[in-house]
Formats: C-alpha cells, structure tokens, sequence
C-alpha cells in the first residue's frame, strides 16, 4: 500500500507541477490586466481630480520613494531562491526565513535614515506653487512607511513563489492594486490632499501585508520564523546584496524617463509623459511575464548540458520577445496619437517623435530584461549587475547633458537610449559569452523582420492620422498584427511550445 501511494505521488508530481505553472501564470497576467485597467480608469479620474500638476506630483513622487528605498528586493529575493533549492525539512526552511528577517532588520535603520534624507530632499527636487514643502515631506514620509511595509510583506511572499505558489502571492497583491486604486480615488474626488491619498494607499498596504501572512500560513505547513544561524544570516545578506543591486538597476531603468522629466522638465511635463507612455510601459512587463514561463526548464536544460533543448528554448524566448515587440510596438507607434487624444485630451500627447523614442526605450528594456533572465538561468549574473549600473548611470547622464544643450524632451530622450546603446551591446555579448548555442543567428533574422514590422507601423501612423474613424481601424489592424506575429516570427517549434503552455494558443497553430 505504501508502495502504490509512493508511485502515484512520483506519478502525479509533475502534473502538479504543471497545474502550479499554470496557476502562476494565469495570475501573473491577470495582475498585469488588472494593473493596465486601473491605470487606464484611474488616471484620467486623478487627472481632473488634482490637475495637471498635482498629478505629476502624485506621480513623481510615488516612482522617487520605489526607486530610492527598493525595500521589496536583497532579502526577500535571496529567500526566494533559497527556499527554492532548500532540500531540508520545515525547520530549515523556517530558519531561512528568520534569516531573511533578521537580514532586513539590520538593513532597516539604512532605510529609515534614507526615508528622511528623501523627505527633506523631495521639495527642492519637485518644484512646484502648487504643492508647499512640509505637504511634499509629509507625503514622502507616508509613501517611504507604505514602501517599508511592502517590504516586510515580500518575505511571505518570497517563501510562497520559492515553493512554487507565486499565484497566490501575486492574488494578494492584485486585490491589493484594486483596493489602492479604488481608495486613492476615493480620497482625490473627495477633495482630500496627496497626503490623505497617500494615507489611503498605506491602509491597503497594511492589509496586504496581513493578507499575504495568511495566506503563507495557509498554504505553506511549515510556515514561520526560526532562529537562524550565523553562516545562514551570511548566506542570505551575501545574496540578497548580489540581487539587491539588479533590483535597483531595473527600477531605475524603468523609471529614468519619468525621474528625468520630473527633475529636468518639471511636474507639468509628467502628466503627458505618462499619458503619453502608458501603454509602452506595459511592454516589457508582458515580455518578462511570457519568456519567464520558459526560464526553469531552460535553467535545467543549461545545467544538464543540453545544449539542442537549450538552444531551443533561447530561440523561442527571443522570437516571444520579438513578436511582442512588433505587435504591441507597430500598433502603439500607429495609434498611440489617436488613443492618448481619445483618453485624456490632445494636450496630453507629446508628439509623434517623443513617442517612437519612448517605444524605442521601452523595447531597449525589454531586450536587456531578457539577457537577464537568460543570464540568471545560466547563473552568470555577477558580472552583469556592475555593467547594467554604469549603462544606467551613463544613460541619464547623457540625457541630462542633451537637456541641457538643446532643451527638447525628445532629445533628452534620445540620449537616454543612446547612452544605455553600449549597455545593450555588452549585454548581448556577455549572454553569447556565457551560453554557447546555436540560436542566436536564427534571432538575429527574426529581428530584421521585427524592425520592418515597427517601421510599417511608424509610417502607417503618419498617413493614416487624418483617416476617419483612425482609432477604429485599430479593430482591424492590430489581429492583422497578431496573425503576422504569430506565423512569420514564430517558428513553427516555439509555437508548439506556446501552445503547450498556453492552452488557448492551440487554435491559432
């Protein structure tokens, strides 16, 4: 009897695998639904809520506090990996947590020290009539304590995704945006100042640190916090800096163009940047989350030295990457104009020039986002975080010194990617440096075909802006896209790959 239970459990145990993959996967992107759609209801609600330049405030704000105190990244995302490869029983696994927390607690008297640094710093960095100096402090400090406890609430969080159950955590996390945008709206049509919006985010963030405790005792037996040994808390702080260090390089990739406008430009200028960039921001993150679901079985395939089925999946994540870039990038660069007008109001669209420059940027991330998962999957990501830093550095330099020559958003924006160009060169040089397969010619002719594709769309935006009816073709033009993408840049192989991972892709192979 003990025999047959063994042998079903074997049996059984990559099928539930599979089913936790795919309950991943489907709350990933339902988060990333959810988190498109508030920003598409909410924004234009705070936009007439607080004005032009409140709203660039609000928004400045909350991305200086996420990119300064990245409290969510070095211990929770060491504990991650490590529960991940932790073989031992629940007493080990309990002992990594409280590692992990003692680690995070040694970094918060930093952290503290860093939220009031930022609160005295934020007025003189944001100048603007509309908002005084102590509500400016005041609405840092709340924003730094709300950061604080998302903190906290990643080391939970951490434990579920290292046993494989991010679904949940990421659930947590999607109630979460809901309540937070529903509050914050709440209190701006209310009347309320950014403090009290503020003050209604950091409520939602208390309840989604309690949440995600609970749900980790839940669904996690062994759940809960052990004394950890010294060379456990070393292995955890040893860690959790390596990744501290990625994690703020990709927050300041993704958040260079607003903090340069907001700095450079001012407050007024980040409302039509965001409106402006909003669904291009959005690219990345959908890459990340589809090549993502390929990266263990790549991982294993590396360390087993199967170069065929490494090769593969390398193929297949880059032609993923490419024919997300052509179809969210050609219809943003086709459209964008009429959508923004349609949205938010003409005023908030910065021109044609100024968004193909920040679908360019966002496609730059994208492709370095990408290198990076290959890279971790390879376990060769310490030389990496130095390279991506000094490119990050050297991209807001440049940027800073066109503003200053030339005083154009647009230029600005041009040399924020052509600073970060050697970045991206070295980046790809270091992933065929680390990974020797065969795939990467093959990705380098579907990247032709992709460029044609975004060309198409940039030209296709410039003669049918005075088409009527120009956001309605858009009904047409972006299945068109999709079928293009779908039979042209993918291969048959990774369509078969897609379709095995996602089910609803079948009939459209």
């Amino acid at each position: 009897m003990n025999a047959r239970a063994e042998v079903a459990e074997i049996a059984t145990a990559p099928r539930a695998r599979n089913v936790e993959t795919r309950l991943n996967l489907a709350a990933n992107y339902l988060n990333f639904i959810v988190a498109a759609l508030a920003g598409l209801i909410i924004n234009p609600l705070l936009l007439g809520a607080l004005g032009t330049s409140g709203f660039g405030i609000w928004k400045a704000s909350q991305r200086i506090v996420e990119l300064v105190l990245s409290c969510d990244g070095g211990p929770p995302q060491a504990l991650k990996w490590l529960v991940a490869n932790c073989r031992g029983d629940g007493a080990e696994k309990r002992r990594l947590v409280g590692a992990a927390l003692r680690v995070w607690l040694h970094w918060l008297p930093p952290v503290v020290v860093l939220s009031a640094v930022l609160a005295w710093l934020l007025p003189p960095i944001i100048e603007d009539g509309d908002a005084g100096g102590a509500e400016l402090t005041a609405l840092c400090l709340i924003l730094c304590a709300s950061s604080i406890l998302v903190g906290i609430a990643a080391l939970p969080a951490a434990a579920l995704v290292g046993e494989n159950k991010s679904w949940l955590a990421v659930s947590v996390t999607t109630a979460s945006v809901i309540l937070s945008s529903t509050a914050v709206i709440a209190a701006a049509q209310a009347g309320l100042s950014l403090i009290g919006m503020a003050g209604a985010a950091l409520a939602v963030t208390l309840l989604q640190l309690v949440a995600t405790i609970l749900a980790a005792r839940w669904r996690l037996p062994w759940w809960g916090v052990a004394q950890s040994i010294s060379t456990e808390a070393r292995h955890v702080a040893r860690l959790g800096a390596a990744t501290l260090v990625w994690s703020y390089v990709q927050k300041l990739l993704l958040s260079s163009e607003l903090l340069l406008v907001s700095v450079l430009v001012g407050a007024g200028a980040v409302s039509q940047y965001v409106f402006t960039g909003f669904a291009a921001q959005f690219v990345p993150q959908l890459i990340l989350l589809t090549t993502s679901a390929f990266m263990p079985r790549l991982g294993r395939a590396l360390a087993r030295g199967e170069g065929a089925e490494a090769a593969r999946l390398i193929r297949a994540t880059g032609e993923i990457n490419f024919a997300i870039v052509a179809l969210s990038g050609a219809a943003i660069l086709a459209f964008n104009d009429a959508f923004v007008g349609r949205w938010a109001g003409e005023a908030q669209y910065l021109g044609s020039l100024v968004n193909a420059l920040i679908v360019a940027s966002a496609i730059q991330i994208a492709h370095l986002r990408w290198h990076a998962q290959l890279q971790d999957a390879a376990l060769a990501m310490r030389a990496r975080s130095r390279l991506a830093l000094v490119g990050s550095c050297a991209g807001i330099a440049m940027a800073t010194i066109v503003w200053w020559l030339s005083g154009s958003i647009a230029g600005m924006f041009a040399g924020l990617i052509a600073g970060r160009l050697f970045l991206s060169l070295r980046i790809s040089r270091l992933s065929r440096r680390s990974i020797d397969a065969s795939a990467w010619i093959m990705i380098g002719n579907k990247a032709k075909l992709t460029a044609v594709t975004l060309v198409a769309g940039l030209v296709a935006g410039e003669f049918l802006h005075a088409a009527p009816y120009y956001l309605a073709l858009g009904a047409v033009v972006v299945p068109v896209l999709a079928a293009f993408s779908w039979w042209f840049i993918l291969s048959a192989d990774t369509r078969v790959l897609v379709s095995e991972l996602f089910p609803f892709a079948r009939s459209g192979g």
